[in-house]
């Protein structure tokens, strides 16, 4: 990652949620942490998603064959309002034992992490981290004319500037709205361990 940051190119990392590997002892203890030190320490942004079962692979042929897809089967009316959104936001598909096969876990570690990778003051951070990589190795255009090294400056912190509007994806989501509910607010309602909805109780207030 240093190596490609020293020409000037700016990085990102996509991290799935949802993983077996996955760990969540708590709030303040899950595997979400361990992506936040690793993109701090890299200066990297991040392009998070649950993990899923994609329309069409084996995993998702699987999963309908063991009636695992969390919001219905395809044809049917739940699957179809959830494309647009849970598909990509969210988990599709049975959850580990890992995580208490809970999406609302799932989506607590993937907004905690967004919340500190992509906070405005860590994006500050990111942008000039990687204007300053970018104008000391400018392009062959960049290094006869000033507009252009600028120009390239300014590439790197507009990719860093993308990443972080993830971020404001996720919050638009997670909030509810006198009109419909968010994603933390629906997927506490969906919840059916009762220990994970009391670890929750709380949290989710925030959000509705």
């Amino acid at each position: 990652i240093k190596k490609i940051q020293d020409y000037g190119i700016s990085v990102h990392g996509a991290f799935m949620f949802g993983m077996p590997y996955d760990y969540f002892n708590s709030l303040e203890d899950h595997s979400g942490k361990k992506i936040v030190e690793f993109c701090k320490k890299n200066h990297i942004g991040i392009q998070p998603t649950c993990l899923s079962n994609l329309p069409g692979s084996l995993d998702f042929i699987e999963g309908l064959k063991k009636d695992e897809l969390i919001y219905g089967n395809p044809g049917s009316m739940d699957y179809f309002c959830s494309l647009t959104i849970a598909d990509l936001t969210e988990s599709n598909r049975k959850i580990p034992d890992s995580l208490f096969n809970s999406p609302l876990v799932v989506f607590y570690m993937l907004y905690d992490t967004m919340n500190k990778v992509g906070s405005y003051f860590n994006t500050l951070s990111l942008v000039y981290f990687m204007a300053r990589k970018a104008w000391n190795m400018p392009t062959s255009n960049g290094l006869r004319n000033l507009k252009e090294r600028a120009i390239d400056a300014f590439a790197g912190v507009g990719f860093q500037l993308g990443c972080s509007a993830y971020f404001e994806l996720y919050k638009e989501l997670a909030c509810s709205t006198k009109w419909i509910k968010g994603t933390f607010e629906r997927l506490y309602d969906f919840e059916k361990n009762p220990d994970v909805k009391k670890l929750f109780d709380k949290h989710i207030k925030s959000f509705i």
